[in-house]
């Protein structure tokens, strides 16, 4: 304030304003499908949003790899630490955001119907409050492809002689195949002798319970007729095994032995 009276000039106190900065983040989470196979991937993505009204510093996103699952791999940097996948970078702008994502393998013993949940978290050094994403769900199917191959133990057999039927069963995955059942008819022009490996006989069926298989196990089940005597030189002795189980989309039949 000045005047023709005062010629000094007059001034006010000085006036200190303190600047803060404050960065409110967002985070979004997802996945490519809502339902998974045992045994196989999901993909989660996460986007990163800085609402502002500043800029973001040392800005961390956090993700603990869900239960039933393993770490596969991360994109822009991702880390596996213990049992979470971390990122960090120092700067997020008002308006930017940032898109990461993470593979887990679904472990192939999951039943089906589980639900595998899942959130993410993020900071930065200017917010005092940790952001917590979206709940997502993924829904666990099972699949389990058996292979069953039947053999004998020769290619040739005398009427009136023994043959030995082998029937193996495999589960190449991706899931654990639960209540296996391998089922033989006895064949035509044959009579049951004995049943191997605790198979159950029911009139002119032989069953064989194997419980569970796990991706990549074998078992091996055996049965022994004989020829009738009077089947005729020439005769073809043939039948198919099926196997059935729990976590197989369809009935698996053997190749005709």
């Amino acid at each position: 304030i000045s005047s023709t009276d005062q010629p000094d000039s007059i001034f006010t106190d000085p006036i200190d304003i303190t600047v803060k900065a404050k960065s409110n983040l967002s985070i979004i989470k997802s996945s490519l499908s809502s339902s998974v196979i045992a045994g196989e991937n999901i993909v989660y993505n996460l986007t990163v949003t800085n609402l502002g009204p500043s800029d973001a510093r040392n800005v961390w996103v956090s993700d603990e790899i869900p239960s039933n699952a393993t770490f596969v791999s991360a994109t822009q940097g991702g880390v596996l630490s213990g049992n979470t996948v971390d990122w960090s970078f120092s700067n997020l702008n008002v308006g930017d955001f940032r898109t990461l994502s993470f593979i887990v393998k679904v472990n192939n013993q999951v039943q089906k119907g589980t639900v595998i949940q899942n959130v993410a978290y993020t900071g930065n050094d200017y917010d005092d409050e940790i952001k917590v994403s979206n709940q997502v769900d993924v829904i666990v199917e099972t699949e389990a492809n058996l292979d069953l191959d039947k053999t004998a133990d020769s290619n040739e057999v005398n009427a009136g002689e023994n043959i030995t039927f082998h029937i193996k069963v495999m589960n190449f995955g991706p899931s654990m195949a639960r209540n296996v059942v391998i089922s033989d008819l006895v064949p035509n022009g044959t009579t049951l002798v004995e049943v191997l490996n605790e198979g159950i006989i029911n009139q002119n069926k032989v069953t064989w319970d194997l419980q569970n298989l796990v991706v990549g196990e074998s078992k091996t089940v055996s049965m022994i007729v004989t020829v009738n005597s009077n089947v005729a030189d020439g005769t073809y002795i043939r039948n198919i095994a099926i196997s059935n189980s729990e976590d197989s989309p369809n009935p698996k039949e053997s190749n005709p032995k």
